[in-house]
């Protein structure tokens, strides 16, 4: 059961984008909706409680989630698997960043350092590696299942995405270097847009790693079981909307009856 919180929180890590507003979201749909882990009551105190806490509530809630699921090893389970893709790709943007300025360093200060540095350029692989494992994942968890096959390959969207991170991280000081007067435009929000763009950027390469992945793959042929589980939603989402529209011609009649 502990193994179950883990692999649950790790693809919410890996596919839950936005701040933890937009977290409890994802974690609804995921526990409440989806694998009924607790009801909606439950749910809702669990965010009630973590909102009146310091720090963030969504990884407190994975936490709390996951100890209501498996125990103490649960609640650790949920936040590792929830904060790990994070810390991952932060710790290769931080190493890149960290090569970056280590080489450029060795150029301008060390005559001769031309074996150091290109040493430094190999070492800026193990980041691009690390980034290319994470975005497989991300994309192979955001990938339907019936596209999960041989002929759906993962590999050059996530190919592509790290070695559009590993470039943004190179060129993004030498374009912003030359441009002398940014700091006293922005003022001290200048690191704040820089970051914004940075971001932009790595989203942009984001989708167009989706889409490379989309147009090279082979669309499988529908089964059985698919099209029994197509129309089974379809049914279920009928079944829904009909409650749905029910309950509220039943508000609309009781209101009518008591004026």
């Amino acid at each position: 059961m502990v193994l179950e919180v883990l692999r649950v929180a790790l693809i919410l890590g890996l596919t839950s984008f936005g701040g933890p507003v937009a977290h409890l979201g994802y974690f609804r749909r995921t526990y409440v909706e989806r694998r009924r882990w607790l009801d909606e009551a439950t749910f809702g105190d669990l965010v009630a409680l973590c909102q009146s806490l310091p720090g963030p509530a969504s990884s407190q809630l994975g936490i709390a989630i996951g100890t209501l699921r498996a125990g103490v090893a649960g609640g650790i389970a949920a936040w590792i698997g929830f904060t790990l893709p994070s810390v991952l790709a932060m710790v290769a943007f931080s190493i890149s960043i960290l090569l970056s300025g280590v080489q450029q360093f060795l150029v301008e200060r060390i005559p001769g350092a031309g074996d150091l540095v290109g040493l430094l350029t190999l070492l800026r692989a193990a980041p691009a590696l690390v980034l290319f494992g994470s975005l497989y994942l991300l994309f192979y968890v955001l990938t339907p299942k019936r596209y999960r096959v041989s002929t759906c390959r993962k590999w050059p969207g996530a190919a592509f995405v790290a070695l559009w991170w590993v470039s943004t991280t190179a060129l993004l000081p030498v374009i912003l270097s030359g441009l002398v007067n940014y700091d006293l435009t922005y003022g001290s929000l200048a690191g704040v847009i820089i970051s914004l763009f940075f971001f932009f950027i790595i989203g942009l390469g984001l989708v167009i790693g989706a889409e490379l992945n989309a147009a090279l793959a082979d669309t499988p042929t529908p089964t059985a079981e698919d099209v029994v589980a197509v129309v089974h939603e379809e049914a279920a989402a009928e079944a829904e909307q009909m409650a749905v529209e029910k309950a509220v011609q039943a508000e609309d009649a009781a209101v009518a009856r008591a004026a």
